[in-house]
């Protein structure tokens, strides 16, 4: 046999290999012997010229499908990369706004302390004490105006 053989010895079952153990039966499970083409119910009884423009006729809607998944896939790449685009932004965004809470966070603490400082200062116990004892003074002074002892 040369190097490629011939067509028929390649393709052709012989011998049990390829059967189920226990079988005596030259062909394979399943029927099909090796080497031969199955045709589809379809197929049967059209010439080759018929097969060949259904196959091409298939082809065709398959390119236009794949056509069709192809521009799908192109306008989420754009979306994905349009989306991508304005996650940098956002993030570069919040960057400069962490730096601006950064900044102003130590200016309110010190803020803070210094109205703590002037709520402290500034307690309504002295103003009340001296409204007390500006009372008592008025009362004295009504007391004497009016002769009381």
């Amino acid at each position: 046999m040369s190097r490629g053989g011939d067509r028929d010895t390649l393709f052709s079952f012989s011998g049990n290999s390829g059967a189920p153990r226990g079988s005596n039966s030259p062909e394979p499970a399943g029927g099909r012997r090796w080497g031969t083409v199955s045709e589809s119910e379809q197929q049967k009884g059209q010439s080759n010229q018929q097969i060949y423009a259904s196959n091409q006729s298939k082809l065709e809607d398959q390119d236009r499908a794949l056509d069709a998944i192809s521009d799908s896939l192109g306008r989420t790449k754009q979306i994905a990369i349009e989306i991508g685009k304005e996650a940098d932004e956002h993030t570069q965004l919040i960057d400069e706004i962490d730096g601006h809470v950064n900044r102003v966070n130590p200016m309110i603490r010190n803020t803070t302390k210094r109205i703590d400082r002037v709520a402290t200062k500034s307690s309504t116990k002295g103003l009340w004490l001296c409204i007390c004892l500006l009372f008592i003074i008025l009362l004295v002074v009504i007391g004497l105006a009016f002769g009381l002892p």
